[in-house]
């Protein structure tokens, strides 16, 4: 098997400007499966196009140690893309591109892209199907499209400076499902639509920008993916929260009420064991009760305490998947006094007893 560099090579002169998605089958950056996004420069004339033998000297300080290097030159720009590849599922292209006049791009696909890009400098304008996405610095958009038929505008800009990341669909569906808000973003995926997380930008939070910080200049092997890994799907938890927020802002409170209910979930993700009331946790955030109890449930599709249960249940399941803790035990973490309630609550979320779960994983071969 090619790498993805010696692939791209022999593709370039096939297809002109080609983006590599590595789909599955990664293995110390040896590809199985691979899907291209071809994207055709309108102006200026594509054969102007070529590979660079080097990277560029501009770009030099911004190298990632050990990403796969793609770089072209244009009679009037310079572009530099680094690509990630952390795991089948994932990967990351840091993008850096300096040009003298605007750019047209049409960009296609005969492959499904879920792609969230994030823009740290200069700004972009996306179309497909009839809608038109700006992407200015500082923020990020999600989105989905079956097919890409794209085109993107870059306007003349002496640094351009932003994040890709790729994502296999099915892995980010499971995740917007805390977010009742995301429905119309998570449905469009499902039935194979374009669709944007948000019909306007989202912006870039400060823990999303040290997450990118620390990804643009961490070293990359594939024996330390997993901290690329880990921090990419940080940032897409981060991504889904600030987009679910920014929409919740369209609801009947602020902006400043939606962050407050956030600051509740929050409290109660980090204290699953301890018990809050209403009362307490509007203390501690500074929102009234009704508000807190509307809001949240406008947000995340559930009350508190109904919240507080679902999550405890989980931690419930993953506890009864992953140790040997006696079941009893496990009920009494998660707020039960008598195992008829926890068996029957358990049984509703999942469908099956916490005895017969257990029983099950003991039968499974290790």
């Amino acid at each position: 098997m090619r790498s993805a560099l010696e692939f791209f090579k022999m593709q370039l002169s096939e297809m002109g400007f080609v983006f590599i998605i590595v789909t599955e089958g990664l293995a110390d950056n040896k590809i199985a499966c691979i899907s291209f996004v071809k994207i055709v420069i309108t102006n200026p004339d594509k054969a102007s196009i070529f590979s660079a033998q080097k990277v560029p000297a501009i770009w030099e300080d911004q190298l990632i140690p050990g990403a796969t290097i793609q770089a072209w030159i244009y009679e009037t720009a310079e572009v530099l893309q680094q690509q990630v590849l952390p795991n089948p599922s994932i990967q990351m292209i840091y993008t850096l591109l300096k040009s003298k006049q605007h750019l047209d791009l049409h960009i296609m696909s005969d492959d499904p892209v879920l792609i969230c890009e994030v823009l740290l400098k200069g700004s972009v304008t996306h179309k497909a199907d009839k809608k038109a996405i700006e992407i200015n610095a500082g923020h990020f958009n999600l989105m989905y499209a079956p097919r890409p038929d794209l085109y993107t505008f870059l306007q003349p800009v002496a640094l351009l400076r932003g994040m890709q990341f790729f994502f296999n669909p099915h892995y980010i569906l499971p995740l917007t499902k805390q977010y009742p808000l995301l429905e119309t973003f998570s449905e469009g995926i499902n039935r194979n639509q374009t669709v944007f997380v948000s019909e306007r930008p989202v912006a870039i939070t400060p823990a999303m920008s040290d997450i990118i910080e620390q990804l643009a200049h961490a070293p990359y092997a594939p024996a330390i993916r997993r901290f690329h890994e880990e921090h990419i799907l940080a940032f897409l938890s981060h991504a889904l929260a600030a987009a679910s927020l920014q929409l919740s802002s369209c609801i009947s409170f602020s902006q400043a009420d939606a962050e407050s209910i956030y600051s509740a979930k929050k409290i109660i993700d980090m204290h699953l064991s301890q018990h809050y009331t209403i009362p307490q946790l509007c203390r501690k955030i500074l929102l009234n009760e009704d508000k807190l109890k509307t809001g949240f449930k406008a947000i995340f599709g559930m009350g508190p305490f109904a919240y507080q249960k679902m999550e405890r249940l989980r931690l419930a399941k993953a506890k009864l998947e992953q140790t040997r803790i006696p079941v009893k035990a496990i009920a009494s973490g998660a707020g039960y006094k008598y195992m008829n309630n926890f068996s029957i609550a358990f049984k509703n979320v999942f469908g099956i007893t916490p005895f017969e779960l257990r029983k099950e994983q003991k039968s499974r071969p290790k």
